[in-house]
């Protein structure tokens, strides 16, 4: 290994390849002006994460490696962002468990140091190209070594950032390395800072829930609990929790939260389920089971149980309506008018615009609340009492 190597840290079996020539001042300065650059991009997809394939993208340009992947979460839960023209493989990294296979996954592991580590650090080149990742998974898919680095975010779940280059290209240099060493702090502030922002929105939707009255938690499709509002302690008798995750009492009402679970989790997240709960003594709950639809890649499935004293009737406050269903103002002000009562000429009236703006209101409503018809989208915003029978 070569002395800026071993300065630099490196495992001492490390293969590199020569160090590029020295950068001349002009150069070092265009390189900052770069890297000042995607720095700011990079924390513009911490709100907009539909810019991230960009900004690996990008990244990956400067180190000629174009396959970039930013992944969250364990295989059987995983959310990811990658370069442009690389889902498919992207996906196929994930599902089919490339990551957790062989003995690199697990050497990668042991070198716990805040940056970029760079394959060949991991294992020799001989090793490595006897593993699965690269023997039977990067290498047939035109893939070639790479780096990564990762963090373990508030959630517990860990979070793989890296790039690869082509197959049969060099693996990455020191040059390489630097350049991505000095993005890796914007790379990993901005991944922690949309898991909190995430975070922070689910607490607002149980939370604006509480404030008009309504026990609600935040579920992923494994029953595991994201967020839940004070209320849930004044139905305890009724809930239980199973295996880490939570459950209701009532074995129909289960079965209808885990039937419903289960279509989140195949990939059905328009329609609302409305279901009774039975309780030993009082009127019960009427349980609606809201996903939370979402643009952020990296944003769970999961979806807002609430449940409502059987019989109640309210016309609910703007704000929950926007959190919940991501109402714009307009349509959260159509909706609650409907859920009072008002007729379509009535709201177009109070609101001084013509029928036909608010019928497309009207539209915008059903579509994201999952409902079908007008009379639908009314019974789930009151709370609609159900018959339990």
């Amino acid at each position: 290994m070569n002395s800026a190597a071993a300065q630099a840290g490196l495992a001492p079996t490390a293969e590199f390849p020569k160090m590029s020539a020295t950068l001349s001042s002009s150069e070092l300065s265009g390189q900052s002006d770069q890297t000042d650059l995607l720095i700011e991009q990079i924390y513009e997809a911490t709100h907009c994460p539909e810019l991230w394939p960009a900004v690996l993208e990008q990244i990956g340009r400067i180190i000629d490696a174009p396959f970039g992947f930013v992944i969250i979460g364990d295989p059987d839960a995983a959310r990811w962002a990658n370069t442009p023209a690389f889902d498919e493989k992207t996906a196929r990294l994930v599902r089919e468990r490339w990551l957790t296979r062989g003995a690199y996954p697990r050497k990668l592991s042991q070198i716990c140091a805040p940056r970029f580590i760079a394959d060949q650090e991991v294992m020799t080149l001989e090793e490595l190209r006897g593993e699965p990742l690269f023997s039977d998974f990067c290498f047939p898919s035109d893939l070639g070594f790479g780096a990564t680095t990762g963090l373990e975010l508030p959630t517990g779940e860990r979070v793989t950032i890296g790039w690869r280059r082509r197959f049969g290209a060099e693996p990455l240099g020191l040059d390489e390395l630097k350049r991505l060493d000095s993005l890796r702090l914007a790379l990993i502030r901005a991944v922690w800072i949309g898991a909190r922002s995430r975070q922070r929105g689910m607490a607002t939707v149980v939370d604006t829930l509480a404030a008009v009255g309504m026990p609600a938690l935040i579920l992923d499709g494994d029953r595991h609990v994201l967020a839940a509002n004070g209320l849930l302690e004044t139905i305890k008798l009724d809930v239980a929790w199973s295996g880490g995750g939570f459950a209701l009492r009532d074995p129909a009402a289960d079965a209808s939260l885990r039937d419903a679970l289960e279509r989140m989790k195949s990939g059905d997240t328009g329609a609302v389920t409305t279901f009774p709960v039975k309780v030993k003594s009082g009127r019960g709950y009427v349980a609606r089971l809201l996903p939370l639809r979402s643009h952020d890649s990296f944003a769970r499935e999961a979806a807002a149980l609430v449940l409502a004293s059987a019989g109640a009737r309210c016309a609910p406050p703007e704000a929950l309506l926007r959190s919940l269903f991501g109402l714009t103002p307009c349509e959260a002000r159509v909706a609650r008018a409907l859920a009072s009562g008002k007729s379509v000429s009535e709201i177009a009236a109070n609101e001084s615009v013509s029928p036909g703006t608010v019928r497309t209101h009207v539209r915008g409503v059903l579509e994201k609340t999952g409902s079908n018809r007008q009379i639908d989208a009314v019974a789930l915003l009151v709370g609609m009492p159900l018959s339990l029978g």
